[in-house]
């Protein structure tokens, strides 16, 4: 039996806006703490789901999710700015 990954297929991904025209998705949270451990446990996640991919067999897989962890790893990078600056 195959245990399909929790990656969303082609067909089931949204389409995503070209880079620089792409809106800041609205952040919901009491404070930049919350948001920040929601962002990386979520890259936590991806992270794992990774290790149980094979590069031959679900490589547009794993560009998705490396693209989605840089994505979750600049927005955590942000709320540290925030949080140190403000």
């Amino acid at each position: 039996m195959r245990h399909h990954s929790p990656v969303m297929s082609s067909d089931q991904r949204p389409h995503r806006k070209p880079a620089g025209k792409q809106q800041i998705s609205p952040i919901l949270g009491d404070s930049l703490e919350v948001i920040e451990m929601y962002h990386r446990e979520k890259a936590a996640v991806l992270e794992k789901s990774l290790q149980q991919l094979n590069l031959l067999e679900n490589a547009r897989e794993i560009a998705f999710i490396c693209r989605e962890v840089m994505i979750i790893r600049e927005k955590i990078s942000e709320i540290l700015k925030r949080k140190f600056h403000a």
